[in-house]
C-alpha cells in the first residue's frame, strides 16, 4: 500500500511499451504481459492437460436419479422391473447401487430392448453399500436410443436398492412382481468396461447433450462452442485493463463499466453452462417469481396452497433436478425425447401458472430482488416463452447484479485509494471472474441482490467517511438502509458499519451546515420505511425482512449466540482454527473453514455436488495464506497510509466482521453434533467489499513497482480457474 508521502495519482512507472501491431495487441506494461503469459502458461498447461489427456469414466445415460436412500427391498427370487427405459444405444454396462441383506447374495440381469434380449449375474455380493456394474450386450447400430424394459432378481437373499423417495409426476413406476413402487431406483447407463475418454474426446457430446434439452431456442449447441472460448476472452481482456492502466488516468464510470461487462460475460456463461434449477434453492427463487408476476401477490407463509405453481412442478418434474440434485454422479436429462415429452404434456395439459404460492425456503423473503426479475419474466412469457425461457430470461437480470457487484467492489476501493486505479481494477477483475461468485450470479437466487446492495453500500460509506455527508450521500445511504434488509434480512449487516461510518462523521463534522444531510438521512429512512410498512402487509410480511418476521437478533440460533458468548466464541474460532485444550468439540469437520469458505466459498458446483480434487483446493488455501500475509505486510511498511485509511478501514473491516460473525450466528450451535456444515460460502459474498479491499492491498505487499505484476498474478490465477471451474461444470453435468 502506498504511503500517505506519494503522489496521490501515480502508479509504478512503466516500461517503454512494445509498437505496432505487438503494441496494439498487448498495449501497456510488458511486465503485466510477461506475468500473464508465464502464469497462463502454466494454467492453461495444466487445463489442457486435465481436458485432452486425463481419461474419466463417462456415462451414456443415466434414469436423473441418483442413491440417496434405500426405496426397494425386494425379497430372494423377487423381480425388480423398470419399464420405459430410454436405453443408449452404445450402453454396455448397467449401473445400480445397492446393499445385499444376505451375504453371497446376488443379481440376475434380464434387459429387452430393441426386440433383444441381454441377461447377466453378478459375482456375490458382500454385505455393505456398494456401486454395481452389470455387463449387457450393446444394441447395433450408432447413436440414438431404444425404449427397453429392464428387470433386476436378487438370488440367495433380499438386495436393497437405493434411489429417491419421491416419484416425479411423469416418471414410469418401477415394479416388484408386477405392483408399483411409489419410489424411483437409480439407474446409470455406462459403455462396456474399460471405456473411458478425455473432455476433449467428450466435447461432441457434451454440447449436444447442453444445448439440447430445455434451453430456449436461442441458446444451441453453437452456444456452447462459444462458451468455451468466453473464459480464455475475458482473462485476455482483464489483463489488458491491468497492463494499459499503470499510466493513462481513467475516469470511473469507463473503466466501472468494464470490469462490470466482465463479470456479466462471466455471469452469463454459467448461466447457459447450468442444467435448469440446479443451483441452490433456485426452483423456489422461481416459485417466488412467478407468484409475484402472475397474482401480483409473494407466496405465503402459512396458507396450504401448493409451493409451486401446476407449470412450474411439471418442469421440475422434466428437469429431474429433485432427483440428481447433490451428488456427484447425478446427472440432467440429456435425450431430445425428454423435451419432446415435455412439451406434448404442457400442450396436452395446459398447466396453471397461477396455483402456487406456498411456503418454500425463498417465501419468507421480501419482494424487491424478485421485482427486478419481473420485465424479464414478462417479456419471455409475452414471446411465448415456457418455464425454462422464462428462467433463462430472468437468470440474465441475476448476471447484472453480479456486474454490478463487481463494479461497486471496484468503485470502493477506487475511493478508498484515489489514484490507484491498478488496486482497485485487480480488486474488482477478482470479483468479475470469481467462479463461484459468478455460478451464483448465473442463477436465480436473491443472493446476487443482497450482493450487489451492500457492495453499493459499502462504496457510499467509504466516500462518505473520505469525504464527508452531503444530502445526495444521505439520501443515498437512507434508500440503501431500508433497501438492503428487504433485499434479504442478512442486509441488517450493514447497520453496524453504518453506524460506525456515522460516528466517524459526527466527530469529523459537526457544524450546522450539515444539518441538511442529517435531516435528509433521517428524512428518507423514515419516509421509505414508511413506505414499507404500509406496504408489507399486501405482500404478507412484516415490517421486519427476518425469515420469522420478528425484530433482527430475535431468531433462535442468533439469539443462542447472545445468551451463550462465550461458546459461541469458541464455535467460530473451531471454524477457522485448531480446537484450544479447554473448549468443547463444537465441529465433526476437522476444519469447517475449509469446507465453508474454500470449497463452497470457490468451486463447488450445481447443488455443492460438483467439486475439484483436493489438490486445487489446497492450492487456493495457499493463495489465501500468500494475500493475506501480502496485505499484512503491506500495511505495515506503510504505517502513515494505514493510519490515513484506518477509519474507512475500520467501516470495511466492521462491515466484514458483521457478515461472517451474523453467518456463524445463524447456524450457531451449542451442542456439536451435526454431521455436516450448514454455512455456506456464498453468504459470505455480502463482504466482497471488504475482501476486494484485502486484495487490493495485496497487491503493495511485495512494493509499489512490483505491484503490477502481483495484481496481474492474482487476476490471472483467478481467471485460470473459472475457466477450468466452467470445463469442470460442463464434463460433470453433460457426460
Amino acid at each position: 500500500m502506498p504511503s500517505s508521502s506519494e503522489t496521490p495519482s501515480a502508479e509504478p512507472v512503466e516500461p517503454a511499451r512494445p509498437r505496432g501491431l505487438k503494441g496494439r495487441l498487448f498495449p501497456g506494461d510488458p511486465r503485466i504481459w510477461r506475468v500473464a503469459a508465464v502464469l497462463g502458461a502454466v494454467l492453461a498447461g495444466i487445463v489442457v492437460w486435465q481436458a485432452a489427456l486425463v481419461e474419466r469414466e463417462y456415462f451414456t445415460g443415466t434414469n436423473s436419479v441418483v442413491g440417496r436412500s434405500v426405496v426397494v427391498t425386494p425379497s430372494d427370487g423377487d423381480r425388480l422391473c423398470q419399464e420405459q427405459l430410454d436405453l443408449p444405444r452404445d450402453t454396455g454396462r448397467i449401473r445400480v447401487e445397492v446393499t445385499p441383506t444376505t451375504p453371497g447374495a446376488r443379481l440376475r440381469l434380464s434387459l429387452t430392448a430393441d426386440g433383444r434380449r441381454s441377461q447377466a449375474v453378478t459375482p456375490p455380493l458382500a454385505t455393505r453399500r456398494q456401486i454395481v456394474d452389470i455387463p449387457v450386450t450393446p444394441m447395433e447400430g450408432a447413436g440414438g436410443t431404444s425404449e427397453g424394459e429392464l428387470c433386476l432378481r436378487p438370488t440367495g437373499g433380499a438386495v436393497s436398492f437405493f434411489g429417491v423417495a419421491e416419484l416425479q409426476s411423469d416418471a414410469t413406476p418401477p415394479t416388484v412382481n408386477g405392483s408399483d413402487v411409489t419410489r424411483m431406483v437409480a439407474i446409470w447407463y455406462l459403455p462396456p468396461a474399460g471405456s473411458e475418454r478425455t473432455f476433449v474426446q467428450a466435447l461432441p457430446d457434451i454440447i449436444d447433450r447442453a444445448g439440447t434439452v430445455f434451453r430456449p431456442a436461442p441458446i444451441d449447441s453453437w452456444t456452447y462452442l462459444l462458451v468455451l472460448l468466453l473464459l480464455p476472452a475475458l482473462g485476455y481482456v482483464a489483463v489488458r485493463l491491468l497492463a494499459t492502466m499503470t499510466c493513462e488516468s481513467r475516469s470511473r464510470v469507463p473503466l466501472a463499466l468494464a470490469i462490470g461487462t466482465v463479470g456479466f460475460v462471466h455471469a452469463l456463461s454459467w448461466s447457459v453452462i447450468t442444467p435448469a434449477f440446479d443451483a441452490p434453492d433456485e426452483m423456489e427463487h422461481y416459485a417466488y417469481a412467478q407468484s409475484l408476476a402472475e397474482t401480483g401477490k409473494a407466496p405465503c407463509q402459512t396458507c396450504l396452497r401448493q409451493p409451486r405453481s401446476t407449470e412450474e412442478l411439471l418442469a421440475v418434474d422434466a428437469s429431474g433436478v429433485l432427483g440428481y440434485i447433490e451428488s456427484p454422479s447425478g446427472r440432467p436429462p440429456w435425450l431430445d425425447v425428454e423435451n419432446s415429452r415435455f412439451e406434448q404434456k404442457v400442450r396436452e395439459d395446459r398447466p396453471a401458472k397461477d396455483d402456487g404460492g406456498g411456503v418454500t425456503t425463498a417465501a419468507s423473503h421480501a419482494p424487491p430482488y424478485y421485482g427486478l426479475l419481473l420485465p424479464a419474466y414478462a417479456i419471455a412469457d409475452a414471446f411465448g416463452g415456457d418455464v425454462f425461457s422464462r428462467l433463462a430470461a430472468m437468470r440474465v437480470i441475476s448476471a447484472l447484479l453480479a456486474a454490478l457487484t463487481a463494479a461497486f467492489v471496484f468503485l470502493t476501493v477506487r475511493e478508498l485509494l484515489p489514484g490507484r486505479h491498478l488496486a482497485a481494477a485487480a480488486a474488482g477483475l477478482l470479483v468479475a471472474l470469481h467462479p463461484m461468485v459468478n455460478f451464483i450470479g448465473g442463477a436465480l437466487n436473491n443472493d446476487n441482490g443482497i450482493n450487489a446492495t451492500l457492495a453499493l453500500t459499502a462504496f457510499l460509506l467509504v466516500r462518505i467517511v473520505q469525504k464527508g455527508l452531503t444530502p445526495r450521500r444521505a439520501a443515498a445511504l437512507g434508500a440503501l438502509l431500508v433497501l438492503a434488509p428487504l433485499v434479504k434480512s442478512t442486509g441488517y449487516a450493514a447497520y453496524p458499519p453504518t453506524l460506525l461510518a456515522l460516528a466517524i462523521v459526527v466527530v469529523r463534522q459537526h457544524d450546522r451546515r450539515d444539518l441538511p444531510a442529517w435531516a435528509g438521512l433521517a428524512l428518507t429512512f423514515l419516509a421509505l420505511s414508511l413506505v414499507w410498512s404500509l406496504l408489507s402487509p399486501e405482500f404478507g410480511r412484516s415490517v421486519y425482512a427476518t425469515p420469522d418476521g420478528g425484530a433482527p437478533g430475535s431468531q433462535p440460533a442468533l439469539a443462542g449466540s447472545v445468551r451463550n458468548p462465550f461458546a459461541y466464541l469458541s464455535y467460530v474460532w473451531q471454524v477457522f482454527l485448531p480446537r484450544l485444550p479447554f473448549m468443547t468439540d463444537l465441529h465433526v469437520q476437522a476444519w469447517p473453514a475449509y469446507d465453508i469458505y474454500v470449497e463452497r466459498g470457490f468451486a463447488a458446483f450445481g447443488w455443492y455436488a460438483i467439486k475439484f480434487s483436493t489438490w486445487v483446493y489446497l492450492i487456493i488455501v495457499a493463495g489465501i495464506t500468500a494475500v493475506a500475509l501480502l496485505a499484512a505486510k503491506a500495511l505495515a511498511a506503510h504505517p502513515q497510509a494505514a493510519r490515513r485509511l484506518l477509519p474507512a478501514l475500520a467501516v470495511l473491516a466492521l462491515l466484514a466482521a458483521t457478515v461472517i460473525g451474523g453467518l456463524h450466528a445463524s447456524f450457531f450451535s451449542i451442542t456439536g453434533d451435526r454431521p455436516v456444515v450448514s454455512e455456506q460460502g456464498r453468504y459470505a459474498f455480502t463482504a466482497l467489499a471488504p475482501l476486494g479491499a484485502v486484495a487490493a492491498a495485496a497487491c503493495y505487499g511485495l512494493g509499489r513497482r512490483r505491484a503490477p505484476l502481483v495484481a496481474a498474478a492474482l487476476v490471472i490465477a483467478m481467471a485460470g480457474l473459472a475457466w477450468a471451474s466452467q470445463l469442470l461444470a460442463l464434463m460433470s453435468f453433460y457426460t
